[in-house]
């Protein structure tokens, strides 16, 4: 130690200086991995894995990540008359969309961005549907955030123990896919004073009312990027400069360029692709299911 110090003196000061600044540079790059490490340790285990084919929605992305870090400050909540809190506007934020827009993936990049993890305590995410069972949720929930679980199969026994752990806590919820406001209500209870936000997906409109402020509406893609999510899709790879054939132009029109149907009808059984191939498209499965979708 006293030798290094000694050494240290003896540099010239040009170089103790730059030696300084590498020291610090160094130094504040591990902080930043240290702190991505424990961020990417809190996505929560019911968050679904991006698909390999994604294609990037960088507007509606920013515009959901600005809302939920911007809510998580603002605080406020009211109790319900069953003696439970209940958010106010700002604390809950809607990303609404037809099914099959994408709703789902881009809530669960959403979560997986360092902004959101890093400006809450704990997260958690349950896949809601038409008809849940809310006690498995519930469940869910309270296992995902380190709470307990009774033995009781007592729905309030639940709640009240749900109550705890987000008493105090910066939390944030992603609740995917409820068709229900009960269902919302039955399993939302972070604390709004100390900054807990609920990020519900739905193709529901005015699920929740008055929430026109914070709501983020998604709507189809564009005709480039379903074309381009379609080719990576089916694995196509086009050389530099090439235009993409006019069956995949004509095919992301046929789907609606709805992004689940794009990635299906793009989907091909082979696992080599090769270069410049041309596309195969299961035509009649995602067509049936876009119409689905839109009329169903």
């Amino acid at each position: 130690m006293a030798e290094a110090a000694r050494s240290f003196a003896r540099t010239p000061p040009k170089r103790r200086m730059g030696r300084l600044l590498r020291n610090h540079l160094s130094g504040k790059a591990g902080r930043t991995a240290r702190q991505a490490r424990r961020a990417a340790a809190r996505v929560p285990r019911g968050c679904p894995r991006l698909p390999e084919a994604y294609t990037p929605r960088v507007d509606l992305f920013e515009t959901l990540v600005s809302k939920l870090t911007t809510a998580s400050v603002s605080g406020g909540a009211s109790m319900r008359s069953d003696g439970y809190p209940s958010l106010g506007s700002s604390n809950r934020v809607v990303a609404r969309g037809m099914g099959g827009v994408g709703n789902t993936v881009l809530a669960a990049e959403v979560v997986r961005d360092t902004r959101v993890l890093s400006a809450f305590d704990k997260v958690g995410w349950v896949s809601i549907g038409q008809k849940p069972i809310m006690l498995d949720l519930q469940r869910q929930l309270l296992q995902q955030l380190g709470g307990t679980v009774p033995s009781s199969d007592d729905e309030h026994d639940l709640l009240e123990v749900l109550e705890q752990v987000a008493s105090g806590v910066r939390l944030l919820l992603v609740f995917d896919d409820p068709w229900s406001a009960e269902h919302e209500e039955l399993l939302n209870f972070v604390d709004g004073n100390a900054g807990g936000v609920v990020l519900i997906t739905t193709r529901i409109r005015n699920l929740v009312p008055n929430q026109a402020a914070n709501e983020v509406e998604l709507s189809v893609l564009t005709k480039d990027d379903a074309v381009t999510l379609l080719l990576a899709s089916g694995q196509v790879v086009l050389s530099p400069g090439q235009m993409p054939p006019p069956a995949a132009c004509e095919a992301v029109e046929l789907f609606g360029r709805l992004p689940l149907c794009v990635c299906i009808a793009g989907e091909e059984p082979t696992s080599n692709p090769k270069p410049h191939r041309s596309p195969r498209f299961p035509i009649a499965l995602a067509l049936a299911l876009a119409l689905a979708l839109a009329f169903g």
